[in-house]
């Protein structure tokens, strides 16, 4: 048996029940029995069932049928808890051993069950656990059913995590009285309601451990409220405590602790991360804080960043000459354009507008690629679209989030290209998904008809430009007296009937 059990019933001995005593205790009927089988699915899973009962002498008590279908020859255990006693050893070992691996009930029976509980026994202080978590409400119930030291008084306290876990936690005071008494590690009880929590009760495995939770506990205090922290939001607090300092620089950022309420813990270590990364980036780049669903990617952009490093000044250079050469720059109606002339434009327009541009950087800085900025003349500084140009055309067009931009834009680069002699063409920028609205599809729609209207008017003015600069001249002007203007096209086959050949092929 374990030794902390042994000593429990050494220094916390009670009376003992009998589970094999039908007589004081009874079973259930044989409806019950058969309500049990017809509720197990799978024989090779273990089924908690709780019933509260009442013998002759109207002594109220609880029976706990385990079904485990590997016992053999019986597929099934029964365990009695009464009030003031214990089990047997031998029985306390497979309850508790069962206790430990069970994980679920069903829930409507489990409801019922803890709601009888509570009110047959309201000095037991059993909370309202869910069907998952039998196995600590099967502890609850013993332990706090007879004397049984420590565990008996931190489950009556409401503090069902970390009596659950005890036996994980570094060391504890047996003798004990009190929940502050027991933890001790001068532990508040406010304190320890705060980490009575599955994803938190971790915190009590070491003194290392106490002592970050301790820092991390004064952190939050003032922002956490009544509100369960998350487990993502304790992972955060863990990291900026960390003895090794990595993002203590940085303090606790109450912004970042409200993203990660609904987060899982990766989440908080990709914001330790975050920081380390933009700590490595120079400090004019001012890199604003991700919200949760952005964080993996801007963490792939400042790696991006990162590769570019080393080679900055070069790329700053090259990027500078490209932007002298080519003299993009332009500002027309509302729009500016702008030309990155640096690796941090590259960052701050591609953090902005969360896109791919950082992979671009190498391509515009050697000139295989020219990436130019659509700003607005009011608020030149602040991101809005950006255009990428390839070979002298123009071939992505995006807003944020590679969204498609409003149809302003597409007018002012359609001047814009004619101007800088750039090949453009709406209708291959825009395809059917990335709008705003309908409102927005329908704009963009109208606006490429319109441009493709435009671009036939002038592709057949050309033709006919180019048709008389070569000296050709068509049959109504070679033969005017059997084409003449009153004659319409449609009637040549009546005027060439007297033909007696006609060239092959003119059908």
């Amino acid at each position: 048996m374990d030794i902390s059990l042994s000593l429990d019933r050494m220094l916390f001995s009670c009376p003992e029940t009998d589970s094999s005593d039908y007589m004081s205790f009874p079973g259930v009927d044989d409806d019950a029995f058969n309500c049990m089988d017809s509720m197990i699915s799978d024989r090779s899973g273990i089924y908690v069932f709780p019933y509260l009962c009442t013998n002759m002498c109207e002594e109220t008590y609880i029976t706990v049928y385990v079904w485990d279908y590997l016992n053999y020859p019986e597929p099934y255990k029964r365990f009695v808890i009464c009030e003031g006693q214990q089990m047997t050893a031998e029985e306390e070992r497979d309850y508790l051993a069962y206790a430990g691996i069970v994980r679920t009930c069903e829930t409507n029976w489990n409801s019922r069950f803890v709601s009888q509980v509570k009110d047959a026994f309201p000095d037991w202080h059993v909370s309202d656990y869910g069907a998952n978590q039998i196995g600590i409400m099967m502890e609850h119930i013993y332990y706090a059913s007879h004397r049984s030291g420590p565990k008996e008084t931190l489950y009556k306290a409401g503090l069902g995590y970390i009596a659950y876990h005890l036996d994980d936690i570094a060391s504890y005071n047996l003798i004990g009285t009190s929940p502050t008494e027991i933890i001790g590690h001068d532990l508040s009880l406010k304190m320890l309601r705060f980490i009575n929590e599955h994803r938190l009760v971790g915190c009590l495995s070491s003194t290392e451990a106490v002592t970050k939770f301790k820092n991390a506990y004064r952190l939050c205090l003032s922002h956490v409220g009544k509100k369960k922290i998350t487990k993502a939001q304790w992972r955060y607090l863990e990291e900026i405590c960390a003895p090794d300092g990595n993002g203590l620089r940085e303090g606790f950022n109450e912004k970042i602790f409200n993203f990660l309420e609904d987060c899982c813990p990766n989440e908080a270590l990709a914001y330790k991360t975050f920081y380390k990364i933009r700590s490595r980036i120079s400090e004019n780049c001012k890199l604003r804080i991700p919200q949760p669903e952005d964080v993996f990617d801007m963490l792939y952009k400042l790696d991006c960043v990162l590769d570019y490093d080393d080679d900055a000044e070069t790329l700053d250079e090259r990027l500078r000459e490209q932007k002298e050469k080519l003299k993009l720059e332009y500002s027309f109606g509302q729009f500016v354009v702008i030309v990155p002339e640096c690796v941090e434009d590259f960052v701050d327009e591609a953090m902005a507008q969360h896109n791919c541009l950082l992979t671009f950087v190498e391509e515009c800085a050697y000139g295989y690629r020219t990436v130019i900025f659509i700003r607005r003349k009011e608020c030149v500084d602040r991101s809005y679209v950006t255009v990428d140009i390839s070979n002298g055309h123009v071939g992505q067009v995006f807003a944020r989030f590679n969204n498609y931009p409003e149809v302003e834009v597409y007018e002012f680069l359609e001047l814009y290209s004619q101007i800088f002699g750039l090949d453009y063409d709406p209708c291959k920028l825009t395809g059917y998904d990335e709008f705003k609205d309908a409102e927005h599809r329908r704009s963009v729609r109208e606006y490429t008809k319109k441009f493709n209207r435009k671009r036939r008017a002038v592709r057949q003015r050309i033709k006919r430009q180019t048709m008389v600069m070569e000296g050709q001249i068509s049959m109504f002007e070679k033969y005017p007296e059997l084409f003449g203007e009153h004659k319409a096209p449609e009637d040549i086959f009546e005027l060439l009937a007297d033909f007696e050949e006609l060239p092959a092929g003119f059908y």
